[in-house]
């Protein structure tokens, strides 16, 4: 095993200790019932990646940015493996079924949304049907 791959399997491991540690301590307070994420600025780092519009919204699933998460607060995910300091999805919809988050919200598309180019709106219809479908076949 390479250097770079010890490390990585070091920081997967410390990672994952912190991970048990921080839901031990946070289901010892108040969990909220419902957590909402709000899928937002795709768009704006697309464009400012000079990447197509879709890129930028299949990237926004891939990363969730944990601002959108009550968890951020601590000082302790700075030393998370991926430097940007970024969950998965399906990870951070974990994270509320370890944690006893009884319901999820995700809002990815507003109203205001079909007012887009309809190849653009088709394409993230296309991305929610896909990810949705990824997402009943996910065993939590």
């Amino acid at each position: 095993m390479s250097c770079f791959g010890t490390l990585y399997a070091v920081a997967v491991y410390v990672w994952k200790t912190i991970k048990k540690c921080l839901i031990a301590v946070l289901r010892a307070g108040p969990i909220p019932k419902h957590l909402a994420f709000i899928m937002d600025g795709n768009r704006r780092f697309a464009t400012n990646q000079g990447l197509q519009t879709i890129t930028g919204h299949q990237q926004g699933y891939l990363k969730v940015p944990l601002a959108v998460t009550p968890l951020c607060s601590s000082r302790l995910f700075e030393y998370m493996p991926d430097p940007y300091c970024v969950l998965q999805l399906l990870d951070a919809l974990q994270w509320c079924l370890d944690l006893g988050v009884e319901a999820i919200t995700v809002y990815a598309f507003s109203i205001d949304n079909f007012r887009r180019d309809p190849r653009e709106v088709a394409a993230l219809m296309c991305l929610a049907e896909e990810k949705l479908l990824d997402l009943l076949c996910v065993r939590f």
